[in-house]
């Protein structure tokens, strides 16, 4: 284990011992959590180096795309580095665990759900009656009658350029020199135009195995549009604006 990964560890045997008698460990129905569940969050806290315990705000997405996009969008939001304001946007799957911690610790937190499956939206749905969550708390990204993943709602609400250049960037071979890229520039082109002239579902069918590498790379980008309205997406901005209010509120109680 490297050194943020000790100090993950770390932080979660100090505050396992400091909370296991409050309860940190059972759920609701005081059950203990079960192995896969203590090894997520052992995951969780190993590879935020253990800052996860010391949030101000968590924010749980569905998977490392998410995550990205939200980090990179998140900094040019609020004019911080999301380690300045305290807040941790982490993957986390459809296994809402950490949960345990957070609401034990009193720390802030919001689920930045893409709520395309009907697994997902049931496991979602059992989430909130268990932990009687408040819809405040959530962001979806489909409602009942929608199954977009997060790439599609992206293209949808008009990005489809961001997008499109990011497949053309992660695909883009690697140049040796500058004579390996005057040699491959015919190909790449060709590549391009043919990544211009996908359709829709086409395009999202090959970006698929791509999605992770160009998560980056497309978030750039759409922060690169002229009009302020536009670089943050509807359902982005919305997640931003309630932690906008937690802030405020928590400022608000220290003045006080």
């Amino acid at each position: 284990i490297g050194a943020g990964g000790a100090l993950g560890a770390r932080a979660l045997q100090q505050k396992k011992q400091e909370y296991s008698k409050g309860g940190l460990f059972k759920k609701k129905n005081n059950n203990q959590l079960n192995i896969s569940d203590l090894d997520l969050i052992r995951n969780i806290i190993t590879d935020s180096k253990g800052e996860v315990l010391f949030s101000k705000i968590v924010v749980m997405g569905e998977g490392p795309t998410e995550e990205i996009l939200l980090s990179v969008l998140g900094s040019a939001y609020f004019g911080k580095s999301n380690f300045e304001l305290g807040i941790n946007f982490l993957g986390v799957g459809d296994n809402y665990s950490i949960l345990h911690v957070l609401k034990f610790l009193k720390i802030k937190w919001f689920i930045f759900s893409d709520y395309d499956t009907p697994e997902v939206k049931s496991k979602l749905q059992a989430l909130m009656r268990t932990y009687d969550i408040q819809e405040d708390c959530i962001i979806r990204l489909n409602n009942e009658n929608t199954t977009k993943p997060l790439e599609e709602y992206l293209y949808d609400e008009g990005y489809e350029i961001e997008l499109k250049l990011a497949l053309k960037k992660v695909k883009e071979p690697k140049y040796y020199n500058e004579q390996h890229r005057i040699k491959k520039k015919e190909a790449v082109e060709i590549e391009n135009l043919r990544i211009d002239g996908l359709s829709k579902e086409e395009f999202l069918k090959e970006l698929k195995s791509w999605k992770v590498k160009a998560a980056k790379i497309y978030s750039q980008q759409i922060l690169l549009r002229k009009n302020p309205d536009e670089k943050f997406p509807a359902k982005v901005r919305e997640l931003f604006e309630k932690i906008q209010r937690s802030i405020e509120v928590e400022l608000n109680q220290v003045e006080l």
